[in-house]
């Protein structure tokens, strides 16, 4: 007895339905690498500022304005550029002389943003013979 060939209607059904679970768990998979590929950059972008601004300072000269003690401020767009307001990060450094020893300045630098409503920030401290 032969039996014919060819698929019974179950069996494309239950092959539809698993493509579609499969489909839609990728699509999950995707946003979910996007979501942390986006994260991931501005976290990376962020630092690259961070450090740009600390080796700024750290080779200016001790006379330079933004090396006075109290907190100063610079702005950045998105690639990183200064720009003078409405900037996506926000960089700010506190200088205090004298501090932790005579003759030493401390610099305190943090550069901020906001991501999908949440404030990120990294931190930056050093010392400088000054």
């Amino acid at each position: 007895m032969n039996k014919p060939g060819g698929f019974t209607l179950i069996e494309v059904l239950a092959a539809i339905v698993l493509l579609g679970l499969a489909a839609a768990f990728s699509t999950s998979a995707v946003d979910l690498m996007s979501t942390n590929y986006s994260t991931s950059r501005r976290l990376v972008q962020a630092h690259n500022i961070a450090v740009a601004q600390m080796e700024t300072l750290l080779s200016a000269y001790n006379s330079d304005v933004n090396l006075s003690n109290g907190a100063h401020a610079q702005q950045y767009d998105i690639d990183g550029h200064p720009v003078a307001a409405g900037g996506a990060y926000n960089a700010t450094w506190n200088v205090q002389s004298d501090t932790p020893v005579t003759s030493i300045m401390s610099i305190q630098l943090s550069v901020r943003w906001t991501e999908s409503g949440a404030q990120h920030t990294v931190h930056l401290i050093t010392f400088r013979g000054g």
